[in-house]
């Protein structure tokens, strides 16, 4: 007797076809793909995405059967990240880059390397920037509303002396809020990456507190005007212009007691477009 094919067959088939260690999609991209609307449960409780092999999990085992599992889901913003349980089939060799993109795409740039090694790379969430290891720490999400999109707010009026004082050149906005929990709070560089390239380091004496309220995280009054921390503004609407696109934005870090002389190399030899510096 012919067995009916699973309703979650078309996201089994798209993630076959994919190249990449993880996939970030939000519930609607998914919906998309499946060509229907996901259960309600999906929105509103976690344990639905979980990699379960029950009899009545056909979802789990729909993204399983095709070498994939879940990782973070963020019920807030609608979205969840696949990640690669075995290795992507191979891909023609292109020319070969500097080491400014994650792993996946490294694979296919250097073909000294097999696609298992770099895979190994993917699984232990780690990539060279410029020579140096970093460790992927988050994917980077704004908050969202009800409808998915990132909130966006604006919060110069705040500023007591708004009406004497210019805003400085990232001030004007608008900015999203952001949160990236569990960071050290420990010395070291950090790095952004956009759709898989390299597109900002930068150094902290805290990375907890870079990326807390005080920093990008949510953006003071006071920041958007001459005299603040103008950088705070420039990173946080950048992030939100990315979002806003539907790209995948993820958070690298690597812990040094002397940051600066790596951020410097960096910089120099990738040239990160959000950085102003060269």
């Amino acid at each position: 007797m012919e067995t009916k094919p699973s309703k979650y067959a078309p996201l089994r088939r798209h993630l076959s076809t994919l190249n990449v260690c993880r996939w970030p999609a939000s519930f609607v991209d998914v919906e998309h793909i499946l060509g229907f609307c996901l259960p309600k449960s999906a929105r509103t409780h976690r344990q639905w995405w979980q990699n379960q092999s029950k009899d009545d999990g056909r979802h789990a085992r729909a993204w399983q059967a095709a070498g994939w599992r879940t990782g973070p889901v963020d019920l807030r913003g609608q979205t969840v990240v696949f990640e690669r349980l075995r290795p992507p089939p191979p891909q023609r060799p292109a020319s070969p880059g500097d080491g400014s993109t994650m792993p996946c795409s490294a694979a296919t740039r250097r073909p000294s390397r097999t696609t298992e090694t770099m895979y190994a790379d993917c699984a232990a969430r780690t990539v060279t920037f410029g020579g140096q290891v970093f460790e992927h720490f988050a994917p980077i999400a704004p908050e969202a509303g009800p409808d998915g999109k990132p909130m966006e707010y604006m919060p110069q009026h705040r500023y007591r002396e708004a009406q004497s004082t210019p805003l400085n050149r990232y001030g004007q906005g608008p900015f999203c809020r952001l949160a990236v929990p569990g960071l050290p709070a420990a010395q070291g560089v950090y790095v952004i990456t956009v759709a898989q390239k390299l597109v900002y380091v930068g150094i902290a004496t805290n990375l907890r507190q870079r990326w807390g309220s005080s920093g990008y995280a949510r953006i003071q009054p006071r920041n958007c005007f001459k005299g603040g921390q103008s950088t705070n503004c420039k990173v946080n609407h950048a992030i939100l212009s990315a979002a806003r696109g539907h790209l995948a934005i993820d958070l690298w870090i690597h812990q040094t007691g002397n940051p600066r002389p790596l951020e410097a190399r960096l910089i120099g030899r990738l040239a990160p477009p959000w950085n102003g510096q060269r």
